[in-house]
């Protein structure tokens, strides 16, 4: 998906505002046909409690972030490429694990399977540092 998203915005120049409310509207329409569906768990909830149960002000606080990570995603695809966002996103997450083992006030450490996720990131940085892709 990645290079299909960088093929389009980086080759046939889309516009990646346009191009990330293209995929907003995608992904409301399937989970809208989600809520709506009565089979689904989702649909039965909706049914029995109505859309908004639950909902507070602070429910927009991680709708609107979402958003906007949504347009800087397809702004960096667009000026550095789906290979150059992973890398930010590995690093990140690298990050917040090490923030996380040393700030966190609960007693949640990192686990084992995190560290081994990361030390394959970090694999995978050595690996393309030493074999770039070569432009086609």
């Amino acid at each position: 998906a990645g290079a299909l998203t960088q093929k389009s915005l980086q080759i046939f120049q889309r516009n990646s505002l346009l191009f990330s409310m293209e995929l907003a509207l995608i992904s409301s329409m399937f989970n809208l046909g989600n809520l709506i569906l009565p089979w689904t768990p989702d649909g039965k909830k909706c049914r029995q409690n109505g859309l908004r149960i639950g909902w507070t002000k602070a429910t927009f606080i991680p709708i609107a972030t979402n958003a906007a990570g949504g347009i800087l995603v397809g702004l960096v695809v667009k000026s550095s490429g789906s290979v150059r966002k992973g890398f930010a996103l590995i690093q990140g997450m690298f990050l917040s694990g090490l923030l996380q083992n040393r700030f966190s006030k609960e007693d949640r450490p990192v686990t084992a399977s995190q560290w081994f996720g990361g030390v394959l990131a970090a694999l995978s940085f050595g690996i393309y540092a030493m074999f770039p892709a070569k432009p086609l």
